[in-house]
């Protein structure tokens, strides 16, 4: 059997310090910032301060930027397609962006083609896709809208859907059907 305080009460993986020797205690460490770049001074990072990313040259100046640019180059717009900076549906000066025009101007338009049976429902949704596609991308131009593209969509395929619907409507109207309803009305 063993005895109090004897040496089977010692640690087992260590030696236990005399009380005068025991190092003091560790200062508590602040938790992690879970808002600091991970990335920061990884091997690769670019820039003097470790930022992982290349920022686009100020001025426009340092070569070609864009999806046209070659791999690696740095792009003038962000992961949502507005500039760098930016949170998304605002724009880099904090300005709310236009960006629903262009949804609409799209969706007038898709809903222009799709619906060119119902000839006049179909020109009239694609005059609409049209205004508001040009709204779009004057807006896109100022700088007020980051999705202008949307709105070049709209334009075109309001435009198809005013075309189809046209030619759905003299189409109808040369058939005998409708000759022999409009013989019937008067």
């Amino acid at each position: 059997m063993s005895q109090p305080n004897g040496p089977e009460d010692e640690p087992r993986y260590g030696v236990r310090l005399p009380p005068d020797q025991v190092p003091p205690p560790a200062a508590p460490t602040p938790p992690p910032n879970p808002y600091a770049d991970p990335y920061a001074g990884a091997p690769g990072a670019s820039g003097a301060t470790g930022a992982p990313y290349a920022q686009p040259p100020a001025g426009g100046q340092g070569g070609p930027v864009g999806p046209g640019a070659p791999y690696g180059a740095p792009s003038s717009h962000g992961p949502y397609g507005g500039p760098y900076g930016a949170q998304p549906g605002y724009l880099a000066d904090g300005s709310k962006a236009r960006n629903a025009v262009g949804v609409v101007a799209l969706s007038l338009g898709i809903a222009s083609v799709v619906l060119f049976c119902l000839s006049w429902v179909a020109a009239c949704l694609g005059i609409a896709a049209v205004i508001t596609g040009t709204v779009s991308v004057q807006a896109g131009k100022k700088g007020q809208a980051s999705n202008s593209h949307l709105g070049v969509w709209g334009i075109v395929l309001g435009a198809v859907g005013i075309v189809v619907g046209i030619i759905m409507l003299v189409v109808i109207m040369q058939t005998p059907e409708f000759q022999q309803m409009m013989d019937d009305l008067y």
